[in-house]
């Protein structure tokens, strides 16, 4: 009795307590540009091996917001003057009237709105996860297919998801290749920015 114990008072102290990592939702990032150079994902300052990516998909990130949902106290406030004034003047039953016209435009009113939204959802074999949000669904399956493509090929492929644009083109090699360099040294720019901005 005593021996189980002490190994789950062990296993409770050795692993960890609360809400872990894997747990938390992938909180969407906003990005301009995802880039896919030879056998690498690149984004803003992330770099992912191609060959880790275990799962590559659309998530959709569509919200419905409450709007319009209650009743504004001016309406209440007209309703007790309205309800005070027709004692003394016929102007109380016009303010009635309007209130319950007000009332009844109200409730037509629509009581959510409708956010649409998706995402790239990355999957790495460590059981870490990125979603790259965009607004078009359609930009985001092509994403997937043409990943799908990459990692099923051996073919080095450099190109460039512009998630501002919608558009996916191909990136010029701007490569430098020095064959022998004696006793020089060789300065081909100098580097500013984001990572996928210099890949």
């Amino acid at each position: 009795m005593s021996y189980n114990q002490s190994i789950q008072s062990q296993l409770h102290q050795l692993l960890p307590q609360g809400n872990s990592d894997s747990d938390k939702k992938n909180i969407p990032i906003e990005t301009s540009l995802l880039k896919v150079i030879n056998n690498t994902l690149v984004f803003d300052n992330t770099v992912y091996q191609i060959r880790n990516i275990s799962t590559v998909a659309v998530a959709d990130l569509t919200k419905t917001y409450a709007i319009n949902t209650s009743v504004p106290s001016w309406y209440w406030f007209l309703l007790v003057l309205g309800v005070f004034l027709i004692a003394f003047y016929g102007l109380g039953l016009l303010i009635i009237i309007y209130v319950c016209w007000l009332l009844s435009q109200h409730s037509n009113l629509e009581k959510s709105r409708r956010v649409e939204n998706y995402g790239l959802s990355i999957g790495m074999n460590s059981g870490e996860g990125v979603i790259l949000k965009s607004k078009s669904k359609e930009f985001v399956l092509a994403i997937v297919v043409t990943l799908y493509r990459i990692m099923n090929t051996e073919e080095v492929k450099a190109l460039a998801f512009n998630f501002d644009t919608l558009k996916i083109d191909k990136i010029e090699d701007k490569s430098i290749k020095i064959e022998n360099s004696y006793g020089s040294a060789v300065i081909s720019g100098k580097i500013a920015g984001d990572v996928v901005n210099n890949v």
